[in-house]
């Protein structure tokens, strides 16, 4: 089977685009800032640790549990070749950054903790993908193994 050149070049920039452009493209539209002042003053931050806890364990366990009730409960089946540890590890979505970040500043008038939320998000968002991509990867997906 012949693939088009257009065909083509959408895969070989698949991985780029993904990977690399839109997280960029998601991080400046956000209006992180990244001087060490901004980094330093979020490090030592409570708001940006409970950033962190809640959209790394927050989200995942919330989304999983929802899962499994609803799977128990009989009112949705995970679909099939979903295994549990692909409900719990699948990684962020790419757009995350951005769509949390422009909602801090509805939350927070001091930029100082607009900007420590802010990086919460990032690090939380890099966690996240880190674990994720861990979890995914540490074994084959078999959903007899994860169940």
């Amino acid at each position: 089977m012949s693939v088009s050149q257009l065909e083509w070049l959408e895969h070989e920039l698949h991985g780029w685009s993904t990977f690399a452009i839109v997280p960029v493209f998601a991080l400046a539209n956000a209006g992180v800032t990244l001087s060490s002042d901004a980094l330093g003053g979020a490090a030592a931050s409570a708001l940006t640790l409970g950033v962190v806890v809640g959209l790394v364990a927050g989200k995942t366990i919330g989304i999983s549990v929802a899962a499994w009730l609803a799977t128990r409960a009989g009112i949705a089946d995970l679909p099939d070749g979903v295994s549990w540890r692909q409900v719990m590890g699948p990684p962020p979505s790419r757009h995350r950054i951005h769509r949390v970040a422009v909602h801090t500043g509805l939350a927070f008038d001091d930029a100082a903790l607009i900007d420590q939320a802010k990086v919460g998000i990032l690090a939380a968002s890099l966690t996240a993908t880190a674990l994720g991509a861990m979890l995914l990867r540490s074994r084959p997906a078999n959903r007899d193994q994860a169940s």
